[in-house]
């Protein structure tokens, strides 16, 4: 054919990518699966590391011509209370425009701002594209020869700790409705199989087994 082969244009594209996806292979198969699934945190952390330093200037930028909104709006509402809003000299139109106009140029470097994060994410993440995958394969590849995968017995301590902790302090609180909250969410992250003192302490919500605290 005369534009050649688009599957053959459509490989050759992607190549590089799948290439250096499969060279991550050996070094994920040594990552326990704590540190498999930490991969997904620390992608969220370099996008964000790379658009910090412009979305705090786009914070600034908004909080400043939200500050200047309000300076007219207060300003309006003077001129209302004292039956004035009729007697504009010029030197306060001229204040209005200014002010009007240093509001659309902040939103306008903003919008421009986020113009730029825009396309420093896409490109962190064309960066990341090929270990990304590089994970999903690994873990794809631990699901089919082990269907269950459990966390680091350290990090269900960890986690099952903190629970406690909160539960011991809603207990001192003394709400039911935060008990209760406090079991729930207990329930999720593991720590039911420890019998939350808190809980058992309180006793049962109505209709619930007291006798083990958790159903």
């Amino acid at each position: 054919m005369f534009f050649g082969d688009k599957s053959a244009k459509d490989i050759k594209q992607i190549q590089p990518i799948i290439d250096k996806a499969l060279s991550y292979g050996e070094e994920f198969k040594n990552l326990t699966n704590d540190q498999l699934r930490a991969k997904t945190q620390e992608f969220r952390d370099r996008v964000a590391a790379a658009v910090a330093e412009k979305e705090a200037r786009i914070r600034e930028l908004e909080a400043e011509a939200e500050a200047e909104n309000l300076k007219g709006v207060a300003a309006a509402t003077v001129e209302a209370t004292d039956g004035q809003q009729e007697q504009h000299d010029d030197s306060q139109h001229d204040d209005e425009k200014a002010r009007l106009e240093k509001i659309e140029k902040l939103l306008d470097e903003a919008d421009r701002l986020k113009d730029d994060v825009y396309k420093i994410t896409e490109d962190v993440l064309k960066e990341i594209l090929p270990e990304a995958f590089a994970v999903v394969k690994e873990t794809a590849r631990r699901f089919v020869e082990n269907p269950t995968l459990s966390p680091d017995i350290s990090t269900l301590g960890r986690v099952a700790k903190s629970s406690l902790s909160q539960c011991r302090d809603i207990r001192r609180q003394g709400s039911l409705a935060q008990y209760v909250g406090c079991r729930r969410k207990a329930r999720n992250v593991g720590h039911g199989a420890l019998r939350c003192p808190a809980y058992r302490r309180r006793g049962a919500a109505p209709g619930e087994n007291s006798r083990d605290g958790y159903r």
